[in-house]
C-alpha cells in the first residue's frame, strides 16, 4: 500500500499536487485482493487506535518506572518468589536474572517490588493480601446486615420497579412507616461504628464496581469518598446519616460490592457473602469474576502470563 499509495492521494484523486497523473505504472489493480488488504489494515489501525488509548488510561494510573511500564511491572511480579522466601539465597540469582532479562538496574528493580508489594492487583502474586482501604470485613458485614433490610428483595437481582395500586394504598402506607422505622433502627446500629474512613471505604466499593479496570482507581475512589466523610463528619450527625444513607439505599450494593472484592483478589471474602446471603444462582458472572476471567484485558494489552 504504501509503495502505490505513499501519499494517500492515490485512489481519491486521478492527479497529484504536481498535476501528474496517478497509476499510469499500474496495469492492473484487483480489486478483491485491494479490499481483502484494506480491511486487514483497517482492522489493524482499529486495534492500535484501542491500544493508545488504553495505554492513556494505563499511564494516568501512575504506576510505572523509569523504563518499565505497567504491565512490565506486573510481568516481574509474575516471576518473583513468594514474600516469604526472599530470605532464601536463591533469590539473589531470581534478582540478578530479572535485572539482565528486563534491562533494568538494582535501583528500578527495588522501585518496582515497591509498587508489586503494596498493588492489589500484584501483590497476590507474591503471596501479599494488601488489606482494603478504610473497611474491615467485619465492618462491611455490619453495614450488609443493615442493608438488607432495606433491600433484601434486590440483594441479588436488578431493583424491583414497585407499580401503584389505589386498591393497595393502606399497605403501601403500612410499608413506608416499617422502612422509615428501620432506619431509624439502622442508623441507632450503624452510627457509633461510622468513621470517614469506613464510610469512604464502603463507598469506594460501591462505586469501585462500576469501573473493574485498574485498582488504582479504587485507591483514587478511596481518597475522594474520604474527602466528603471528613466534611460531612465536619458538619454533623444529618450529613453523615444522608452520606450512609446514600449507599445504604442503593439496591445494586450487594453486586457492586462482590465485583470489587474479587476484583480486589478477596475471593474468599467474597466467595463467603455469596454463601451467607445465597447468592450463588443470583448473578452469571460469579465464576467469571472468581477466576477473573470477567477483568481480563485484551492480549494487545500485555498482561497475559
Amino acid at each position: 500500500m504504501a509503495d502505490v499509495d505513499a501519499t494517500g492521494q492515490t485512489f481519491r484523486y486521478p492527479i497529484d499536487t504536481e498535476s501528474r497523473r496517478h497509476l499510469i505504472d499500474v496495469a492492473l489493480i484487483n480489486f478483491v485482493n485491494l479490499r481483502k488488504q484494506f480491511n486487514t489494515l483497517e482492522s489493524a489501525l482499529e486495534e492500535l487506535h484501542r491500544l493508545n488509548v488504553y495505554l492513556m488510561e494505563e499511564y494516568t494510573q501512575g504506576t510505572f518506572t523509569k523504563s518499565l511500564a505497567r504491565h512490565k511491572v506486573f510481568k516481574i511480579a509474575t516471576v518473583l518468589p513468594r514474600r516469604t522466601d526472599w530470605s532464601e539465597d536463591s533469590f539473589s540469582s531470581v534478582k540478578t536474572k530479572i535485572k539482565v532479562d528486563f534491562g533494568i538496574s538494582g535501583r528500578e528493580l527495588s522501585d518496582s517490588i515497591k509498587i508489586i508489594e503494596t498493588h492489589f492487583e500484584f501483590a497476590p502474586l507474591i503471596g501479599i493480601e494488601p488489606p482494603l482501604l478504610g473497611v474491615t470485613e467485619k465492618s462491611i458485614d455490619l453495614f450488609l446486615n443493615q442493608w438488607i433490610r432495606l433491600n433484601e428483595k434486590q440483594a441479588g437481582s436488578e431493583p424491583v420497579v414497585v407499580k401503584f395500586s389505589a386498591d393497595g394504598f393502606d399497605s403501601l402506607v403500612k410499608d413506608m412507616k416499617a422502612r422509615e422505622k428501620a432506619k431509624a433502627e439502622i442508623w441507632d446500629t450503624l452510627s457509633d461504628a461510622l468513621t470517614p474512613e469506613v464510610l469512604a471505604g464502603l463507598t469506594a466499593l460501591f462505586y469501585f464496581g462500576r469501573d473493574l479496570d485498574f485498582s488504582e482507581r479504587y485507591v483514587s475512589i478511596y481518597g475522594y469518598q474520604l474527602k466528603d466523610a471528613a466534611l460531612a463528619f465536619a458538619e454533623g450527625p444529618i450529613a453523615v446519616k444522608s452520606e450512609l444513607f446514600h449507599i445504604l439505599l442503593k439496591t445494586s450494593y450487594m453486586h457492586n460490592l462482590l465485583r470489587s472484592l474479587y476484583f480486589l483478589k478477596k475471593n474468599a471474602y467474597a466467595d463467603s457473602l455469596v454463601a451467607q446471603y445465597h447468592l450463588a444462582d443470583k448473578f452469571d458472572w460469579l465464576e467469571e469474576a472468581r477466576s477473573g476471567l470477567l477483568f481480563e484485558k485484551p492480549k494487545y494489552c500485555g498482561y497475559a502470563i
